[in-house]
């Protein structure tokens, strides 16, 4: 993953696309599945007794994913940033929110392994929220500029697309 880019636009023009791309990655198996199961053609593979067990875990570990990768990206925002240059920060933050997307797929994944495991709407739910989440947060400018408390001068450098400075 390289991290070449002259202005703001391009930052974001990257980030912005690597968000995409965690999204695309479970979305075509579960749009698959979907369609399956719409035309009748996708049932449970797991035996009954078994059924809730998975069901209740695989939730409860998608959820777990989910909360953590948040906590994490939270606790990174929390860190004091002021000393470090402009592209440090910018740096930093595709870091930590390539991270975050890739809790965010794999908490997705289980649900899209779930609903072909057991063809529960649960696991519908669960893929939609896990989707709604990661996109409620998703890299815009102003949520970069808000994110890393940039200072007047850095937001400018940002917004009027800018060269940014190497140092």
């Amino acid at each position: 993953m390289t991290n070449h880019y002259k202005n703001g636009e391009e930052y974001y023009n990257k980030i912005y696309l690597l968000f995409n791309f965690f999204i695309a990655i479970s979305l075509v198996p579960f749009g698959y599945l979907l369609l399956q199961k719409q035309v009748g053609e996708l049932e449970s593979l797991v035996i009954d007794e078994w059924y809730y067990v998975i069901l209740v875990a695989l939730l409860l570990a998608s959820a777990a994913i989910i909360f953590q990768s948040h906590q994490k990206f939270r606790a990174y925002l929390k860190k004091e940033q002021s000393s470090t240059s402009l592209r440090d920060k910018l740096n930093v933050y595709k870091t930590e929110s390539v991270k975050k997307f890739v809790g965010f797929l794999l908490a997705s994944m289980i649900c899209v392994c779930g609903f072909y495991l057991t063809a529960s709407a649960f696991f519908i739910v669960g893929y939609i929220v896990s989707t709604i989440l990661l996109s409620i947060k998703r890299p815009t400018l102003n949520t970069i500029i808000e994110d890393l408390k940039l200072s007047e001068e850095e937001q400018n450098v940002l917004i009027e697309k800018k060269d940014i400075p190497f140092n």
